[in-house]
């Protein structure tokens, strides 16, 4: 008999397998709709033991980390639509959205450029999303868009 380890949740659970049998946890009754798909072991960044994981939005699936600390966020326009925030596997920022409410196959991912060296925060504005991130300078950086100029650069900002 050999063991194998899967991630569940943020837990990594042995699993004993014979042959070519494999037993499988179900995902608990309470998953995201989309939720991160892991993928493998960072090595690269700011916190060598982060866990690399993969999140779908509609059509396209973006890389960032699914370790304590780094975390996505999703905003909800007033009309409706969706917007996820991430921090890619680059440490920049990205960002998928819904062009129009329901849609299903959502935007491709852009990045907003950014250093992060944790995840990223949405700031307490309900009608326009606004982002913060811990830069790898340990300062906190924000980002926000305007309606009629779209987003705005990154400035130095209070956590």
């Amino acid at each position: 008999m050999s063991v194998i380890g899967a991630i569940v949740g943020r837990a990594l659970i042995p699993l004993a397998f014979a042959a070519s049998v494999i037993a499988v946890a179900p995902a608990p009754a309470n998953a995201a709709a989309n939720p991160p798909d892991v993928t493998e072991g960072n090595t690269a960044g700011p916190h060598r033991a982060d866990i690399r994981c993969n999140i779908t939005r509609g059509a396209h699936t973006g890389g960032t980390f699914c370790s304590d600390g780094w975390t996505w966020r999703d905003f909800l326009w007033p009309d409706g639509r969706k917007e996820t925030f991430i921090v890619g596997w680059d440490y920049a920022v990205w960002h998928t959205w819904q062009r129009y409410n329901g849609d299903t196959e959502w935007s491709n991912w852009i990045s907003l450029g950014g250093r992060a060296n944790a995840g990223v925060w949405l700031l307490g504005y309900r009608d326009t999303p606004a982002i913060r991130i811990l830069g790898t300078d340990n300062n906190f950086y924000c980002r926000y868009w305007g309606r009629l100029r779209g987003w705005d650069r990154w400035y130095p900002c209070t956590p």
